[in-house]
């Protein structure tokens, strides 16, 4: 969560339009997908298997699983800002959404993208 607000805070600094603010949202999400691979991968579920066609497998499942998931963090990020217009209510809206998906991310994950891994946190 805290790189994806990051990012999205400096991209923000170039604006407040509309466009920087899907902006701001993909760079976060690109940037979030990219650490979270890396950190669920190793830590959350101990996937030590390392290779180009294994990893590029896992890692295009994960962003498929992934890009159901972002649907409901933009969406209570937008919500959250098109309502109050506020950089903290934006930002409530994104801690809200991300949660929310990385529940529903990580039992996607555990079940289509690391079937098979022991799972080092269980929640």
């Amino acid at each position: 969560m805290v790189v994806n607000v990051t990012m999205q805070h400096s991209v923000l600094q170039f604006g407040n339009t509309s466009a920087i603010f899907v902006l701001a949202m993909s760079v976060g999400t690109i940037a979030g997908l990219m650490i979270k691979y890396v950190l669920d991968k190793f830590w959350i579920f101990d996937d030590q298997e390392i290779g180009l066609k294994n990893d590029g497998w896992k890692f295009s499942l994960y962003t498929a699983v992934g890009a159901l998931t972002t649907i409901i963090f933009w969406s209570a990020e937008a919500a959250c800002w098109w309502v109050w217009r506020t950089e903290l209510m934006r930002d409530l809206g994104a801690a809200i959404g991300l949660t929310i998906g990385y529940l529903v991310k990580y039992r996607l994950d555990k079940r289509f993208v690391f079937a098979g891994h022991r799972v080092r946190i269980a929640p």
